[in-house]
Parts: C-alpha cells; structure tokens; sequence
C-alpha cells in the first residue's frame, strides 16, 4: 500500500529498491527494514537508508510518520536486511534535541539524492534550531544489534539496549 503524500513515481521506485535488495544486490548503505504490521501482524519490509553519527547506526523518515514509522513505534524489533543477511535490531525513537545533529548528517549525506532534497526545508549545513523543528516531521530511530535470543523468546523487552540517552 502506498503512503500518503508519496507520489506513484517514489513508490514504483521504492518497490524497485525494496525487489533488489531482497535479491540480495549490495546498495551501498541502504537496507531492507523488516518490521511487525501494527495491525495485520504480518512481516513488512521497506527499503531504508543507514545514517552513522557520533558512534550510532541512525534511521532517519525523510517523508514523515509513513506506515514502517508506525509499525517500528508498535514494535521496535525487526531485522535489517543486507545481502540477505538479516540482522535482528531494536529501534529506539528518539527526540527533537538527539534528532537534530542526525537529521544534520543525514542531509549531508544524501544531499544528491533527488527525492530527499525537496523533503526537508533545510539543507545540510542550516542552524541546530533548524534541525530541531525538521525532527517534529522527520521521526529518527537509533539502530541497537538485538539479542536474538531475545527475539526468539518473544520477550521485545529484554531485547532492547538503554545504554544511551534520548
């Protein structure tokens, strides 16, 4: 299903993307993100792009509070998907203060990417202050590795890491 406020052109791409990764075609930082639907209980996946700054792994929603947003805050556990390797991971949501200097380095980083550059208002080198209100539209989830046991116990609980501040 295509989220709203994605044109048909973004989501064909998307569909494209998410089809070569899950064969296994290395896309330099991008992943396949496998989450829990919210409602179906089902295994969805979306291509998504890594972000690394200050020591962490970063996923930023260029576009918004788009359906995977709402799956990973009903179930931070998944698994990102590289070389058809999956790797069990918690997302963690973090807020305006911690976002800002990722959503920063996020722009600078895909600052060429076509289809990014018209989703934020700023551009990679704006004030902090610009970057703490582009994270009220812009959701951004630390990336922790999960226990898989944990995963398999079905306790998401104990497989989630707070070893850092939010």
């Amino acid at each position: 299903m295509r989220n709203p406020g994605t044109s048909p052109a973004m989501f064909r791409a998307t569909r494209v993307v998410a089809a070569l990764l899950r064969f296994g075609l290395p896309m330099g930082p991008l992943r396949l993100l496998e989450t829990t639907g919210r409602r179906s209980g089902e295994r969805r996946s979306t291509p998504v792009a890594l972000t690394r700054h200050g020591g962490d792994r970063w996923i930023v929603s260029p576009f918004g509070d788009v359906h995977w947003v709402h799956n990973v805050r009903a179930d931070p556990v998944g698994h990102l998907v590289r070389l058809r390797r999956p790797e069990p991971v918690t997302l963690v949501e973090v807020g305006a203060d911690t976002a800002a200097p990722v959503i920063a380095a996020f722009r600078r980083s895909y600052r060429a990417v076509p289809f990014i550059r018209p989703a934020f208002d700023t551009d990679g080198h704006a004030d902090v202050a610009a970057f703490r209100r582009e994270a009220t539209r812009h959701p951004v989830f630390r990336v922790t590795a999960t226990n898989d046991h944990a995963l398999r116990s079905g306790d998401p609980g104990r497989a989630q890491r707070h070893d850092a501040p939010t």
